[in-house]
């Protein structure tokens, strides 16, 4: 089968088929017999072009447009797989897999597009990469065999966010590892985390203020915060103010409701 295939995509074999089947069924006539043979030839040229471009790595996306060949599937890739795994470790370096490390997985895979099965499998990674004995070796030459530099700089990325909701000497150390094993330099990563530690802080201010949208410290605790948004949702919700408000009344208890909401998304993505 193997011997067939490459003798398919031979850079003859399409123009000499095309001229044995014009020899074959070319009417006895020299002239005529001469055309057909040109004309065989010709789509046998055709035929070879295509067989080169099978063999051909660069063409293999044309080809499969042109075959309208489905794409395998983006958590199927190595280079997912290696991510979340590695998600997994760095948030288990920290100490404890905390809620926000969790949110952040839940929001990569809504980015993503992941269908179910590809969330079951997200997750299943993520956890399995907490083992200390987890391939990540062998997954990360997978990863530079697969040589999408997009994917591996997406996955660092990623590392660096996950590492920086509980940063310390553990979880940076399991960082650096799995980032040299996919050649990842260590001065990416440090301007990575440098620009999001940035980001950070410049986003602080608007963390205060959430707090105190729900009159809060920035000490309260996860239940402290459900029950303060609970209580702000019971006192400012429309049907609530109906019967005994004006309606500009009711507006701005639905504009101080969604600053509420937005409140709580806020203070939920820094824990």
């Amino acid at each position: 089968m193997a011997q067939a295939s490459e003798l398919f995509r031979n850079n003859w074999f399409g123009k000499a088929l095309g001229a044995v089947t014009a020899l074959i069924f070319a009417p006895p006539d020299v002239v005529t017999t001469a055309v057909w043979v040109a004309v065989g030839m010709t789509l046998g040229h055709s035929l070879d072009r295509w067989s080169s471009r099978l063999a051909h790595p660069s063409q293999l996306g044309e080809l499969r447009s042109w075959l309208r060949i489905k794409p395998r599937s983006t958590a199927a890739r190595p280079t997912m797989q290696f991510t979340f795994a590695a998600m997994g470790r760095i948030a288990k370096a920290s100490g404890q897999i905390l809620p926000a490390h969790i949110d952040y997985a839940e929001h990569l895979m809504g980015r993503l597009q992941f269908k179910a099965d590809d969330r079951r499998r997200a997750i299943a990674w993520f956890n399995a990469g907490k083992d200390p004995a987890y391939p990540f070796a062998e997954l990360a030459d997978k990863c530079r065999s697969e040589g999408n530099p997009l994917l591996i700089a997406m996955a660092a990325e990623c590392m660096c966010r996950v590492l920086l909701v509980a940063r310390n000497d553990d979880s940076e150390t399991a960082l650096m590892a799995l980032a040299a094993a996919v050649a990842v330099p260590a001065s990416q990563i440090d301007t990575t985390i440098s620009a999001m530690a940035e980001l950070n802080d410049e986003a602080a201010p608007s963390v205060a203020k959430a707090y105190q949208t729900l009159g809060l410290s920035e000490s309260a605790g996860d239940a402290e915060i459900k029950q303060a948004y609970r209580r702000q949702v019971a006192r400012l919700h429309p049907d609530r103010l109906a019967h005994k408000a004006t309606e500009r009344e009711v507006k701005l208890a639905e504009r101080q409701l969604a600053e509420c909401r937005e409140a709580l998304e806020i203070i939920q993505a820094t824990r």
